[in-house]
């Protein structure tokens, strides 16, 4: 049997209507249950075909105490459609009573019953919304409904068998969406209160009702699951979004919306009332290009993040004028100089690699252009460091200097260690033999043969030496041994 209200928690729950802005709706939360266990087990305050009138009780059981996933606590309802020798029994639970007089389902009807207690519920606020979360799975084209009527001490029915629908103050009737549902999706319905002097009545009574199909008509695969109900006291507030995202939006509540439009989105306010926003949505989208490169060495890519150095087809990303990605597709070749080596014979310096364009340069001068040096080979006229600059490729590299200090060696038995500088001179110069000689004589001549100086050396290997005479050509002879060597030298 059913049990209504306990008058004590409905005068305490009345009392507090105005500071609580709620009253939860009989059971709505669905936790406690009746008969449990046998066929006939129902939520406590609610009826199903078992408890119905004429017909209904012989058909089965289609509502169900649900442990696995309810929205919250331990329970929640499970209405599932059946079918009974061919026939779809509609799964339907009500605070009132199911009312089967014929086994025609367009005679079926639910009614309060207020002089049985276990069919009715008291009920006396004015309440805003009906407020709660469903799933459903769909059969055919099924659609689950939740509704609640509030009207005076009569056997309201629904649907109006005949003389009930001037007794209703207000109704709140929410279909929930064609489709499935997989996922608890909260929905709230305003209370639409009739006009005229009834609509300012204050109900006596409320008629709740949730079923899996709103139609006769039906499948027997449709289930709609319910938790959570309640009737809400209080005033939808608005706000308007104005919002600019970048190919999809989720709004507050969960929709993805991926077009520019004006969009009704609804959320819980702080007292549990609607919030209905007003979303001004701006979507701009990403986009794509391509670009072909040639680069030498590396590149470096549009966004700065990336820096490549092999040939190849790589993706970035960076904003595009609506600070949106626009993805770039790099068709990327990386040319080099294909060889910055050179090979050194005396005082001639060529460059090994022989398809490129030379400019020759003096590395002890800030790398300043060797007038007239383009060639792959170069003869250094006086001691320095060389380079060669290369262009292949669309590239342009510079090779390694390399340091010619023979320039004026004319003979030379000392082998390569022999190194005289600085050639050209100031006077002042030096000889490094390559290593230490035990005697040394030096002879220093000018352009005519004139002897002009001479020295003798022992134990050495580096001499330090100097022409006092005017700047000229002049030739250095140098005997250690059975070793010789004749250097030209220009004094400047």
């Amino acid at each position: 049997m059913k049990k209504n209200y306990i008058l004590t928690l409905l005068i305490v729950l009345t009392s507090t209507y105005y500071t609580h802005c709620q009253i939860i709706v009989p059971s709505g939360d669905f936790e406690t249950w009746q008969n449990v266990g046998t066929s006939d087990e129902e939520p406590t305050n609610w009826n199903s075909n078992k408890t119905g009138s004429g017909s209904a009780s012989i058909v089965p059981q289609s509502c169900f105490r649900e442990a696995s996933n309810p929205h919250s606590g331990n329970y929640c309802l499970k209405l599932e459609n059946s079918s009974f020798f061919g026939t779809i029994v509609v799964a339907q639970t009500t605070t009132g009573q199911i009312q089967h007089p014929t086994f025609d389902p367009a005679d079926h009807y639910i009614s309060t019953v207020t002089a049985n207690t276990d069919f009715n519920a008291p009920f006396i606020g004015r309440p805003d919304s009906l407020v709660g979360w469903f799933r459903f799975t769909q059969g055919g084209l099924d659609i689950g409904r939740v509704s609640a009527f509030l009207h005076d001490n009569y056997n309201y029915e629904e649907p109006d068998q005949g003389g009930s629908a001037s007794h209703l103050i207000a109704s709140a009737v929410y279909d929930v969406p064609n489709g499935s549902t997989a996922i608890w999706t909260r929905f709230s319905i305003p209370f639409i209160y009739v006009a005229g002097s009834m609509g300012n009545t204050t109900p006596t009574h409320i008629l709740l009702i949730a079923t899996a199909s709103n139609t006769p008509s039906a499948s027997s695969s449709t289930i709609l699951w319910v938790d959570d109900l309640e009737v809400i006291y209080c005033t939808p507030t608005t706000s308007t979004l104005n919002v600019t995202e970048c190919n999809s939006y989720t709004s507050p509540s969960g929709k993805v919306w991926t077009s520019s439009n004006t969009y009704l989105d609804t959320i819980p306010n702080s007292t549990n009332c609607d919030s209905i926003i007003t979303i001004n949505l701006t979507v701009n989208n990403s986009t794509t290009n391509t670009i072909s490169v040639t680069s030498c060495d590396s590149y470096t890519s549009p966004s700065g993040n990336y820096t490549w150095t092999n040939s190849n087809t790589y993706l970035d990303t960076i904003p595009n004028t609506s600070n949106c990605d626009s993805i770039i597709t790099v068709n990327l070749t990386i040319n080099s100089v294909s060889s910055l080596t050179t090979t050194t014979s005396g005082v001639t310096i060529s460059a090994n690699n022989s398809s490129a364009i030379y400019q020759w340069l003096d590395c002890d001068n800030n790398n300043i252009i060797i007038i007239g040096e383009s060639g792959q080979s170069f003869v250094a006229t006086s001691n320095g460091n060389y380079a060669v600059e290369l262009t292949e490729n669309g590239c342009v590299d510079t090779s390694a200097c390399v340091a010619i200090t023979t320039v004026g060696i004319l003979e030379n038995s000392f082998g390569n260690n022999l190194l005289v500088y600085p050639n050209p001179t100031n006077g002042n110069f030096s000889v490094d033999l390559g290593k230490v000689y035990k005697n040394c004589n030096i002879l220093i001549n000018d352009i005519s043969g004139k002897q002009v100086a001479s020295r003798t050396m022992t134990e050495s290997q580096t001499l330090n030496l100097s022409i006092q005479e005017p700047a000229g050509i002049y030739i250095v002879s140098i005997q250690a041994g059975d070793k010789k060597a004749i250097i030209r030298l220009i004094k400047e």
